[in-house]
Protein backbone atom coordinates (compact mmCIF):
# COMPACT_ATOMS: atom_id res chain seq x y z
CA UNK A 1 0.00 0.00 0.00
CA UNK A 2 1.56 3.22 -1.01
CA UNK A 3 -0.09 7.24 0.74
CA UNK A 4 1.63 8.91 -2.46
CA UNK A 5 2.49 8.08 -6.15
CA UNK A 6 6.23 8.98 -7.07
CA UNK A 7 4.92 11.01 -9.14
CA UNK A 8 2.98 13.33 -6.34
CA UNK A 9 5.33 12.75 -3.90
CA UNK A 10 8.13 14.23 -6.20
CA UNK A 11 6.04 17.05 -7.42
CA UNK A 12 5.41 18.02 -3.78
CA UNK A 13 8.19 17.44 -2.51
CA UNK A 14 9.53 19.91 -5.13
CA UNK A 15 6.97 22.55 -4.23
CA UNK A 16 8.07 22.29 -0.96
CA UNK A 17 11.66 22.76 -1.20
CA UNK A 18 10.99 26.03 -3.41
CA UNK A 19 8.43 27.54 -0.45
CA UNK A 20 11.51 26.75 2.17
CA UNK A 21 14.12 28.17 0.76
CA UNK A 22 12.47 31.44 -0.25
CA UNK A 23 10.99 31.37 3.35
CA UNK A 24 7.30 31.17 2.63
CA UNK A 25 7.01 28.13 4.94
CA UNK A 26 9.24 26.52 7.51
CA UNK A 27 11.23 23.33 7.01
CA UNK A 28 9.02 20.15 8.05
CA UNK A 29 10.70 16.81 7.01
CA UNK A 30 7.48 14.92 6.90
CA UNK A 31 5.16 17.50 5.75
CA UNK A 32 4.68 15.68 2.54
CA UNK A 33 3.91 12.27 4.07
CA UNK A 34 1.78 14.07 6.85
CA UNK A 35 -0.46 15.47 4.25
CA UNK A 36 -0.27 11.79 1.89
CA UNK A 37 -1.45 10.28 5.38
CA UNK A 38 -4.16 13.08 6.04
CA UNK A 39 -6.04 12.77 2.90
CA UNK A 40 -5.41 8.90 3.01
CA UNK A 41 -7.64 8.68 6.29
CA UNK A 42 -10.19 11.36 5.04
CA UNK A 43 -10.64 9.12 2.18
CA UNK A 44 -10.89 6.23 4.26
CA UNK A 45 -13.55 7.56 6.32
CA UNK A 46 -15.49 9.00 3.13
CA UNK A 47 -16.27 4.56 2.74
CA UNK A 48 -15.68 5.01 -0.99
CA UNK A 49 -15.74 1.27 -1.98
CA UNK A 50 -12.21 0.53 -2.34
CA UNK A 51 -10.89 -1.36 -0.10
CA UNK A 52 -7.20 -0.21 2.16
CA UNK A 53 -5.01 -2.95 1.13
CA UNK A 54 -5.39 -1.02 -2.89
CA UNK A 55 -5.45 2.25 -1.92
CA UNK A 56 -2.19 3.39 -4.13
CA UNK A 57 -2.65 7.00 -3.34
CA UNK A 58 -5.24 7.96 -6.03
CA UNK A 59 -7.44 10.08 -3.53
CA UNK A 60 -4.25 12.72 -3.76
CA UNK A 61 -4.31 12.37 -7.32
CA UNK A 62 -7.63 12.89 -7.64
CA UNK A 63 -7.56 16.02 -5.78
CA UNK A 64 -4.53 17.81 -6.79
CA UNK A 65 -5.33 17.17 -10.71
CA UNK A 66 -9.59 18.12 -9.85
CA UNK A 67 -7.59 21.17 -7.95
CA UNK A 68 -5.24 22.38 -11.17
CA UNK A 69 -8.73 21.76 -13.28
CA UNK A 70 -10.64 24.44 -11.17
CA UNK A 71 -8.32 26.48 -11.07
CA UNK A 72 -8.06 26.69 -15.21
CA UNK A 73 -11.73 26.69 -15.42
CA UNK A 74 -11.74 29.91 -13.10
CA UNK A 75 -8.82 31.52 -15.48
CA UNK A 76 -10.62 30.43 -18.48
CA UNK A 77 -7.56 28.48 -18.96
CA UNK A 78 -8.04 25.09 -21.21
CA UNK A 79 -7.26 22.28 -19.77
CA UNK A 80 -4.34 20.79 -22.10
CA UNK A 81 -1.43 19.01 -20.02
CA UNK A 82 1.79 19.53 -20.89
CA UNK A 83 1.23 22.51 -23.00
CA UNK A 84 3.39 25.60 -20.85
CA UNK A 85 0.48 27.74 -19.17
CA UNK A 86 -1.01 24.29 -17.82
CA UNK A 87 2.21 23.52 -16.40
CA UNK A 88 2.80 26.34 -14.90
CA UNK A 89 -0.51 26.67 -13.35
CA UNK A 90 -0.27 23.36 -12.04
CA UNK A 91 2.60 24.50 -10.16
CA UNK A 92 0.55 27.36 -9.20
CA UNK A 93 -1.77 24.68 -6.99
CA UNK A 94 1.42 22.63 -5.58
CA UNK A 95 2.79 25.32 -3.74
CA UNK A 96 -1.02 26.65 -2.89
CA UNK A 97 -1.63 23.12 -1.47
CA UNK A 98 2.16 23.28 0.37
CA UNK A 99 1.31 26.28 1.92
CA UNK A 100 -2.43 25.47 3.11
CA UNK A 101 -1.09 22.17 4.26
CA UNK A 102 1.13 23.89 6.15
CA UNK A 103 -1.34 26.00 7.57
CA UNK A 104 -3.48 23.22 7.95
CA UNK A 105 -1.20 21.18 10.16
CA UNK A 106 -0.35 24.31 12.16
CA UNK A 107 -3.70 24.67 13.24
CA UNK A 108 -3.71 20.74 13.85
CA UNK A 109 -1.20 21.40 16.44
CA UNK A 110 0.11 17.62 15.96
CA UNK A 111 -3.40 16.40 16.25
CA UNK A 112 -3.44 14.87 12.51
CA UNK A 113 -7.30 13.07 14.10
CA UNK A 114 -8.74 16.75 13.74
CA UNK A 115 -12.39 15.66 12.40
CA UNK A 116 -13.49 19.26 11.52
CA UNK A 117 -11.85 20.21 8.48
CA UNK A 118 -10.56 18.61 5.56
CA UNK A 119 -7.03 19.01 4.14
CA UNK A 120 -8.64 18.15 0.95
CA UNK A 121 -10.26 21.64 -0.02
CA UNK A 122 -10.86 24.36 -2.49
CA UNK A 123 -7.22 26.54 -2.95
CA UNK A 124 -8.85 29.23 -4.80
CA UNK A 125 -7.84 31.61 -1.73
CA UNK A 126 -4.44 29.84 -1.77
CA UNK A 127 -3.24 30.41 -5.24
CA UNK A 128 -0.95 33.21 -5.58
Amino acid sequence: MGLITNKDEANLLHAQDILISNGSINKKESLVHMIAYRVYTEWCMEGNGIIWQTYTGQALTRFLEDEVHYHLSRQGIENAPNNDRYLKEKERVLFAFIRYADNFFKECIGNLRRGDKNLRTSLQEWIR
